[in-house]
């Protein structure tokens, strides 16, 4: 079903049951190739879902049932964060099962986002990793930065993704001798997870059990403070350094 349409960037909010040996059940955007103007949030769609090694989309899109009067649009419990403001207090455990909070992660530059391992979308949880290790390398050659700033990936997925889970993903997808030196792979309670992802700007939505995957990134200064929040996946690794290296000590 079509919950939300972005005719400006062929785009279509779907909630989809899962998709037998690629992706849970899920509401999530996905590129429309020809989207038809005509198609409104409450309609049920069929396509074909196309996943390439560096894209995704879905073609072939057709209506099999137009909304009824009983649609309603989906109440969000979305927020976004302001600049400055401190995020609130969390606790989740990373791929050691160590304890992840904000106390521990003072004193640090830290970026944020949401991902889940079992993300088959090249242009989604793939490429927050990719962009996270793009950023890396590129502040490695600043020393003193390098030191500052640490990485942190929240599993949006906390049944399937336990501590062991994100420990065998983090040590494929990120690589090098030591992967979690500057990066945690973060989980916990669903709760949690949706109350922390919620407030950085991630969609969700109060009526639905499924896995509901948007975007966000966030940088947080040294003083546990919001710097700014990177939406969706359009964002480069330089824009994000170059905010690095504004708020470097």
């Amino acid at each position: 079903m079509v919950m939300e349409q972005d005719e400006i960037h062929s785009r279509l909010t779907i909630a989809h049951a899962a998709v037998s040996g690629l992706m849970p059940a899920m509401t999530m955007p996905f590129r429309i190739a020809n989207l038809n103007p005509s198609v409104q949030p409450g309609d049920a769609v069929r396509g074909t879902l196309v996943v390439m090694p560096d894209d995704g989309w879905i073609e072939g899109l057709t209506v099999t049932k137009k909304r009824d009067a009983s649609f309603a649009s989906p109440r969000r419990v979305a927020t976004q964060a302001a600049a400055g403001a401190p995020p609130p207090e969390f606790s989740l455990v990373n791929q050691d099962g160590a304890e992840l909070n904000l106390q521990r992660l003072r004193g640090k530059i830290v970026l944020m986002t949401f991902i889940y391992t079992r993300c088959p979308f090249p242009d989604y949880c793939p490429r927050m990793m990719k962009n996270f290790k793009a950023v890396r390398r590129m502040i490695a050659e600043d020393e003193v930065l390098a030191k500052q700033i640490h990485f942190v990936s929240v599993s949006i997925d906390p049944e399937h993704d336990t501590p062991a889970v994100l420990r065998a993903y983090g040590e494929r997808v990120i690589g090098g001798a030591n992967p979690f030196e500057d990066w945690d792979l973060a989980t916990g309670s669903p709760e949690e997870i949706r109350r922390l992802a919620s407030w950085f700007g991630l969609t969700y939505y109060r009526e639905s059990d499924q896995i509901t995957h948007s975007l966000s990134t966030a940088i947080i200064d040294p003083e546990g403070r919001l710097v700014t929040v990177l939406e969706g996946n359009n964002w480069q690794p330089a824009e994000a350094a170059k905010v690095l290296r504004s708020i470097r000590k």
